[in-house]
C-alpha cells in the first residue's frame, strides 16, 4: 500500500517538475520543448494504462476525475488543464508553427494533444479558415506517419461538434476516401502478420482484454484505431456516409471484429464495432449487416472484454428496425438464443452503458413471439430485476450520496422499462387463458401475431387501459399470474417503493426523475391485477427514507386547512401518535387562528371537506390539534377480541387479508403489555411510511413532477378501487355494495349458491324470494349528520381499520356453503355483536356493512370479492385516497393533459362510491351540495380533447347514479344539486287521490278540448 503511494506521488511530482522546467526555460532561445513535450506524453500514455485497468466504461466520456476522485491520469490532466498558456503555445505554436509534418516539434505536439484528449479540449473557432483545423486537415491528408494518425485522431475529437461538422463538410468528403483506403492497405498487413504469428502469439494476446493505449513506434493496430476515430463522428452522416459504404468499410469491420483481431488488440474490436452502432443508422447498412452474417460475427466477440461492451449498441440498433428484427427473427433457433443469452449476460456483467444499451434491445425484441419465448424460458425477468439490485444505488441509506451515480440510475430507468414491456407482453398472451373474447380489442390477436414469430405485437396506452380494466373485472381472489409472481418473490415491491422513495426525497433535480418514477408505479399497477399482489402493494411501507420526510410527505396534505391539520398530527397508519385508529379535532373556522384571511383560502372543492369534518367530528378517542395532546383511554380494551385477547398485528394491518412478509407492522395501535418498554421496535415502526401515502404525497403542485406520472398512479389507484365485488360485474355498471349485503340478509342463507348471506343465518321475516340474485336500483338516502360534540358511543365515526377484526382463513370455515368436510360454524361468530361500531343509523337494516364484514365471509363464493374489494377500499381510504382524487377532479393545468386526468379521478371515484360509506361522504360535498361536478361536465378543459371529455361525462354520470340514485336521470339534465333531488324525491313518493267527479269533468273537459263529444 505504500508502494502504491508513492508511485501516486511520484507521478504528480514528475508533471509538477516537467511543468516548472517549462515555465523557467520558455522564453529561452536556446531552449527546445521536444524532450519536455515527449517526457509529458510518456507520462500520460503510463497513466492511461494505468486507468485502462481499473476496467472503466468505455463509453463514459467524461473526464477521468468524474468517474475516480482519486485517479491520477486524472489530476495530471486538471493540473495540465489549469496552465493555458502552455496550452495556447501547444496549439498556435507548436502545432501550426510549421508546415512539415516531419517537424519534429510538431509530431511531439501532435503526440501530447492525443495523450490529453480525456481531459483536454482542443481549441478551435467555428471557422473554415480557422489555422488549428486547416493545419489538422493538411496532416492528416499526408502520407507522412503517425503525423497523419495523430491528426486523423485529433480531428475525430472535435467533429463531435455538428456545427464544425457542417462547416467541413467539403474537405471531409476528400478525406473520407483516403482513409478508407489506408484501412484497407492496413488490414492487409495486419492479416499477414496474423498469418505469420505463432498460435502461442496469438493466445497470449487474449490474457490482455482491456487493451492498451501507446503513441509512440505504432502498431498497425494502433495506426487503424486512431483513423477509425476519424471515422465515427462522420458516419452518421447521410451524404458522407457512401464514401465508406462504397469503399467496403463493412467488409473490413468483420475483419477486425474476429476473435483473431480481437486476441491482438481489443481495443481495435471495440473501436470497430462502435463504428458500425454509428453506421447502422442507415437502411443498407443493417440490411447487408443481417443478411451477410454480420450479427453471427458480433456475437462472436469474447466475453468478458472491453469490446463485448460494444456489442451492445449493435444489438440495440439491430433491434430498433422492424425489417431488420423480421429477418433476425427466421434465423435458426440456436443463433437467437445465442444472441439472447449475450444480451442477458451484458445486462448481469457489463459496463452501465452496456446495461443500458442491452437493457433497451431486450426492451425491442419482447414483442416479438419467438425472441419473447426465448427471454421467457431463459428466466429473463429474473436478469431484469437484478440488473437494479446490483447497482450502487443506496436505496437503503438515510442519507444518500450527494454525487449520485447518474448512469446507476439510467439503468434503472431502462430496466424498469425493459420489465414493464415484459409484463404487458405477458398480459396479451394472458389474455386467451382469462378470456379469449378480450382479444377483439385488438386489430390482430396478440396471440396470432406471436405465433407468427417474425411480426411484433403492437397495441396502443388506450388499447391496454382498455384491456387491464376487463382484465380485472375476470380476475378472482384465487387467480395466479407467474410473472408477476416471480418478482414479488424476488422482493420487487419493496425495490419498486424505494425507488420512488429516493425520486421523491431525494433526487429532486436528476433529470430522468419523473420517468424512473412513471415506470416503478406502472409496474406496480401491472403487479396490483391479482388479489394476493394488490392487497400486498398497496399495504407495503416504505423505510429508510431521508429524514426531511416528513415535511416532503406533508406537503400535498398541507394544500388545504384539512390536510395541515392532518399532517400535523403524523397521520400515518405507521406513526405512534397519528394511527388511522386517532380522529383528528379540527379548530372551529370561526376559531382563533382560522378568520377571514385563512377562510379565504379555502378553495376548490378539497378545501370545502373542512365543513364536513366539522359536521361528522368524533367522539372521546381524538386527538385535539389545539392542545397537541392525545386521548387514548381505552384504546387497548377496543381493540380486544370478545375472547379477551389483543388481535395480532397482521390480522388488523391495515386491513390487508395477507401476510406480506416484510416484518411490516399492523394498521392499527394495538399495545401488547409486554412490549411497552422496547422503544427501538417502535422507533422503527416510526420509520415506515405506506407506500401509497408516498405516492398520493406526489400530488403537490410545486415539485416539478410531471402529468405523466398522476396519470400513473391514478391509473393504479383505479386498479385498486375499481375491481368487482360480485361475479359479471362489468367495469362500465358498476354495483353499489349495499345491493350485495342487501342479499347478504334477505337471501336463502346456507340454502341455494346464489344467496349473499353467511351459513347457518335464518332468513329475516320478510324474506319473500329466496336465493333471488336481482338487484333493484338504489333510492337516494339523505346522509345522516352526526353532530361535532356527540360523544354517544353507538353513533359515533367508525374508524377505517376496524373492518376486519380475524384472520382471513378459518380452518373451520367450507369452501362453499352446505360443505360437510369441516366443523360447523355458529352463527353467533359470523354475526356482528350488538354493540358493533358497524352500525349506525344509516346502516341499522343490515347487519353487515361493506366496511366491517367479518372475515369469515372472505371465503365465501358469494361474497369474497367484496371482501376483497372492502379490503383495498379501506387501505386506498386510509391514505387519503379521496383527497387525492378530489384533488385531481379539479386539474387545470397542464391543459392538454387535464380532461384525461380528470377522467381518471373520476373513474377512481366511481370505484369508491360503490361504497355506502364513501357515497355518504361525497354527497356531503360541494361536488353535490353545489352542483359543482356537473359544473365540470359542461365543457372540456381544452376544446380538442372532445373525446377524454366524453369518457369523463360518462364516469361522471356513473358517479352521480351511485350517490344520487336513479332520481338522477331526471335532474342530470338539470341542477342536479340535492336540494332538487330531495324534491323530486318528495314528489315520487307523494301519492294523488281525485275526487270521482271532479276526474271525470276533467276527462269530459279535455275530450271537448279535442273537438270530440
Amino acid at each position: 500500500m505504500e508502494s502504491e503511494t508513492n508511485d501516486t506521488r511520484s507521478a504528480i511530482d514528475r508533471c509538477e517538475d516537467l511543468m516548472t522546467q517549462w515555465r523557467s526555460e520558455r522564453n529561452s532561445l536556446s531552449f527546445d520543448p521536444v524532450p519536455l513535450l515527449i517526457s509529458l506524453s510518456e507520462l500520460l500514455e503510463e497513466q492511461i494504462n494505468i486507468f485502462f485497468s481499473t476496467d472503466p466504461d468505455p463509453f463514459d466520456d467524461r473526464h477521468p476525475l468524474r468517474t475516480d476522485s482519486s485517479c491520477d491520469l486524472g489530476q495530471i490532466l486538471r493540473l495540465l488543464s489549469s496552465h493555458e498558456t502552455f496550452l495556447e503555445r501547444i496549439t498556435f505554436v507548436y502545432l501550426v508553427g510549421s508546415n512539415d509534418p516531419v517537424d519534429q516539434l510538431v509530431v511531439a505536439a501532435c503526440r501530447l494533444l492525443c495523450a490529453m484528449r480525456l481531459g483536454v479540449t482542443l481549441s478551435f473557432t467555428l471557422d473554415e479558415e480557422d489555422t488549428t483545423i486547416q493545419a489538422l486537415y493538411r496532416l492528416a491528408l499526408s502520407d507522412c506517419e503517425p503525423t497523419n494518425c495523430y491528426a486523423l485522431f485529433l480531428l475525430g475529437s472535435v467533429l463531435d461538434n455538428t456545427e464544425l461538422l457542417y462547416i467541413t463538410r467539403q474537405k471531409n468528403m476528400q478525406l473520407i476516401p483516403v482513409v478508407v483506403q489506408r484501412l484497407t492497405t492496413y488490414t492487409e498487413q495486419l492479416k499477414n502478420e496474423l498469418a505469420a504469428a505463432t498460435p502461442s502469439r496469438r493466445d497470449l494476446g487474449m490474457n490482455n482484454l482491456l487493451g492498451s493505449f501507446h503513441l509512440h513506434n505504432l502498431t498497425t493496430e494502433m495506426k487503424m484505431r486512431l483513423s477509425i476515430a476519424y471515422l465515427l463522428p462522420v458516419a452518421e452522416y447521410q451524404d458522407l456516409m457512401p464514401s465508406m459504404y462504397n469503399g467496403g468499410i463493412l467488409d473490413l469491420i468483420y475483419t477486425w471484429v474476429s476473435p483473431e483481431v480481437a486476441a491482438r488488440d481489443i481495443r481495435l474490436t471495440f473501436e470497430a464495432l462502435r463504428l458500425l452502432g454509428n453506421l447502422m443508422c442507415h437502411r443498407c447498412v443493417y440490411m447487408e449487416f443481417v443478411e451477410k452474417n454480420g450479427l453471427q460475427a458480433v456475437l462472436k466477440v469474447p466475453r468478458p472484454s472491453v469490446a463485448a461492451t460494444a456489442v451492445s449498441i449493435v444489438l440495440y440498433y439491430t433491434a430498433y428496425f422492424e425489417d431488420a428484427m423480421e429477418r433476425v427473427c427466421q434465423l435458426p433457433s440456436a443463433e437467437l438464443t445465442e444472441m439472447i443469452k449475450y444480451a442477458l449476460w451484458l445486462v448481469e456483467c457489463s459496463h452501465p452503458s452496456a446495461r443500458c444499451y442491452s437493457l433497451f434491445f431486450l426492451n425491442l425484441v419482447l414483442c416479438y413471439g419467438v425472441t419473447f419465448e426465448l427471454f421467457e424460458s431463459q428466466n429473463g425477468s429474473v436478469y431484469l430485476y437484478n440488473a437494479i439490485c446490483v447497482l450502487p444505488l443506496r436505496l437503503t441509506e438515510d442519507h444518500p450520496p450527494s454525487l449520485k451515480d447518474t448512469t446507476s440510475w439510467h439503468v434503472v430507468r431502462a430496466s424498469l422499462c425493459a420489465i414493464r414491456r415484459f409484463l404487458e407482453i405477458s398480459l396479451l398472451l394472458w389474455i386467451d387463458k382469462v378470456d379469449p373474447s378480450l382479444a377483439s380489442l385488438f386489430d390482430e390477436p396478440p396471440r396470432s401475431v406471436a405465433a407468427a414469430g417474425y411480426r411484433p405485437i403492437t397495441y396502443t396506452p388506450e388499447q391496454l387501459s382498455r384491456l387491464f380494466s376487463l382484465v380485472i373485472a375476470r380476475i378472482r381472489p384465487d387467480t395466479v399470474w407467474p410473472p408477476t409472481q416471480q418478482l414479488r418473490e424476488c422482493g420487487a415491491i419493496s425495490v419498486l417503493y424505494r425507488i420512488i422513495a429516493r425520486n421523491v426525497y431525494a433526487h429532486n433535480s436528476w433529470p430522468c426523475r419523473n420517468e424512473c418514477t412513471r415506470l416503478a408505479v406502472d409496474i406496480l399497477n401491472l403487479m396490483s391485477i391479482t388479489y394476493d399482489l394488490a392487497d400486498e402493494v398497496a399495504s407495503a411501507d416504505v423505510y429508510s427514507f431521508p429524514s426531511g420526510l416528513n415535511s416532503s410527505s406533508a406537503a400535498f396534505l398541507g394544500s388545504s386547512p384539512l390536510f395541515s391539520s392532518l399532517a400535523a398530527v403524523a397521520d400515518s397508519p405507521r406513526s405512534g401518535t397519528g394511527s388511522a385508529d386517532v380522529t383528528v379535532h379540527l379548530p372551529s373556522p370561526s376559531g382563533a387562528g382560522m378568520g377571514g384571511a385563512n377562510r379565504g383560502e379555502r378553495r376548490g372543492l378539497l378545501n370545502q371537506l373542512l365543513e364536513l369534518v366539522e359536521q361528522v367530528g368524533t367522539g372521546s378517542s381524538a386527538w385535539d390539534v389545539s392542545s397537541g395532546v392525545p386521548n387514548r383511554t381505552g384504546r387497548r380494551g377496543r381493540n380486544r377480541q370478545p375472547g379477551g385477547r389483543n388481535e395480532p398485528a397482521s390480522a388488523a394491518g391495515n386491513g390487508d387479508p395477507t401476510s406480506d412478509g416484510q416484518g411490516r407492522t399492523g394498521g392499527s395501535d394495538v399495545s401488547d403489555p409486554t412490549n411497552d418498554g422496547n422503544t427501538t421496535d417502535e422507533a422503527e415502526a416510526d420509520e415506515r411510511v405506506n407506500g401509497l401515502h408516498m405516492l398520493f404525497s406526489i400530488s403537490r403542485e410545486d415539485d416539478g413532477w410531471d402529468v405523466a406520472v398522476h396519470k400513473s398512479i391514478l391509473a393504479f389507484v383505479c386498479t385498486l378501487v375499481y375491481r368487482p365485488i360480485v361475479e359479471h360485474e362489468h367495469p362500465d355498471n358498476p354495483i353499489p355494495a349495499t345491493r350485495v349485503l342487501a342479499q347478504l340478509t334477505a337471501g336463502n342463507v346456507g340454502g341455494s349458491s346464489g344467496s349473499y348471506g353467511p351459513p347457518n343465518v335464518p332468513p329475516p321475516p320478510n324474506h319473500s324470494r329466496p336465493g333471488a340474485t336481482h338487484f333493484s336500483p338504489p333510492s337516494f338516502k339523505t346522509p345522516h349528520r352526526i353532530p361535532v360534540n356527540s360523544v354517544s358511543r353507538p353513533s359515533r365515526k367508525r374508524r377505517l381499520d376496524e373492518s376486519s377484526t380475524q384472520p382471513l382463513f378459518l380452518p373451520s370455515l367450507p369452501l362453499e356453503p352446505g360443505s360437510s368436510n369441516s366443523l360447523p360454524v355458529s352463527s353467533a361468530s359470523l354475526s356482528p355483536p350488538a354493540t358493533s361500531r358497524c352500525s349506525s343509523p344509516s346502516t341499522l337494516s343490515n347487519p353487515f356493512s361493506e366496511s366491517c364484514m367479518p372475515s369469515p365471509l372472505g371465503r365465501q363464493k358469494q361474497t369474497r370479492l367484496l371482501y376483497r374489494q372492502s379490503q383495498l377500499w379501506n387501505i386506498v381510504r386510509r391514505q387519503h385516497g379521496i383527497m387525492a382524487l378530489l384533488f385531481h377532479l379539479e386539474t387545470k393545468q397542464p391543459i392538454s393533459d387535464a380532461d384525461s386526468v380528470r377522467t381518471l379521478a373520476c373513474r377512481g371515484l366511481v370505484g369508491l362510491a360503490r361504497s355506502e360509506e364513501v357515497r355518504s361522504m361525497l354527497a356531503k360535498m360541494p361536488l353535490f351540495t353545489k352542483a359543482l361536478l356537473q359544473l365540470l361536465m359542461k365543457e372540456p378543459v381544452l376544446a380538442d380533447r372532445l373525446t377524454e371529455h366524453a369518457e369523463f361525462c360518462r364516469y361522471a354520470t356513473m358517479l352521480i347514479r351511485l350517490v344520487v340514485g336513479t332520481l338522477s336521470d331526471s335532474v342530470l339534465s338539470g341542477d342536479m344539486s340535492l336540494e332538487r333531488v330531495r324534491r323530486a324525491e318528495i314528489v315520487a313518493k307523494t301519492r294523488i287521490q281525485w275526487d270521482q267527479e271532479e276526474l271525470l269533468e276533467l276527462i269530459h273537459r279535455h275530450l271537448l278540448s279535442k273537438g270530440k263529444s
